[in-house]
């Protein structure tokens, strides 16, 4: 699997964590965020960036880091969900097709 696209969905703890682990196998990772909670990543927008710590220690350059679902689904081999149960149907509403 290595060497395809990553569309994390969630910007919160879960979503850097699993965009940094699928970076540090070396994948193209794209985090997204609601926009309603973008500017709690507005340094990530900036530098598309995140740092996560605990037993691993360490920043990462992500591919995107933005507010716009349909970019980060474009083209995206996969789509992990690392949200909290009450964003469950948000994203997936995002996701239906109309």
């Amino acid at each position: 699997m290595t060497g395809t696209t990553i569309a994390v969905l969630g910007g919160g703890n879960g979503g850097h964590m699993t965009a940094a682990d699928m970076k540090l196998t070396g994948h193209t990772v794209r985090l997204h965020e609601m926009p309603a909670f973008s500017p709690n990543l507005e340094q990530a927008f900036k530098t598309n960036t995140t740092q996560v710590s605990g037993t691993l220690t360490e920043k990462f350059v992500l591919d995107l880091v933005n507010a716009d679902i349909q970019t980060a689904l474009a083209l995206s081999d996969y789509i992990p969900i690392p949200t909290h149960p009450p964003s469950h149907a948000r994203s997936a509403t995002l996701l239906t097709p109309p």
